[in-house]
């Protein structure tokens, strides 16, 4: 005959189904946006800049078709030397980005406006676009 009330008590395996929260306070929601939002807002830049460089961009191409050509140097200087500084304060202190993320949008965009063609306003269309989901989303919060 066996007796199950001799010796010491097995302990019970834990139900795998339950599930019981540790106790303690819950951590705070992220206030970080996730997925496309957070890429847009990591990615994107100031609208109102990618207007400016679209625009600047589209002046300095028209600049670059009647002169066959000549004022490409001037264009080169007006994007890297009068955009890019624009850019990265409108990233900085409108965007509210750190500070190397702003400088490097900022020379991306000098950069993109110093090419000799009208080919890279879609990049900073798109990238407008994303800047602009980023700030929605992010003020949401």
């Amino acid at each position: 005959m066996l007796n199950n009330d001799i010796g010491p008590a097995r302990p019970q395996a834990p139900d795998p189904h339950s599930f019981v929260s540790p106790p303690g306070p819950r951590p705070a929601p992220s206030a970080q946006p996730d997925g496309f939002a957070a890429t847009a807002r990591r990615f994107g830049v100031e609208p109102f800049g990618a207007g400016a460089v679209v625009l600047t961009d589209a002046m300095m191409q028209n600049v670059e078709i009647v002169s066959f050509g000549l004022f490409c140097a001037i264009s080169a200087a007006i994007g890297l030397f009068v955009i890019a500084p624009c850019c990265v304060l409108l990233q900085r202190f409108s965007y509210k980005d750190p500070w190397p993320s702003a400088v490097a949008k900022g020379c991306l965009l000098g950069l993109v406006t110093a090419l000799p063609t009208a080919l890279p306003s879609f990049v900073t269309i798109g990238l407008g676009v994303a800047g602009y989901i980023g700030r929605k989303h992010s003020s949401a919060n």
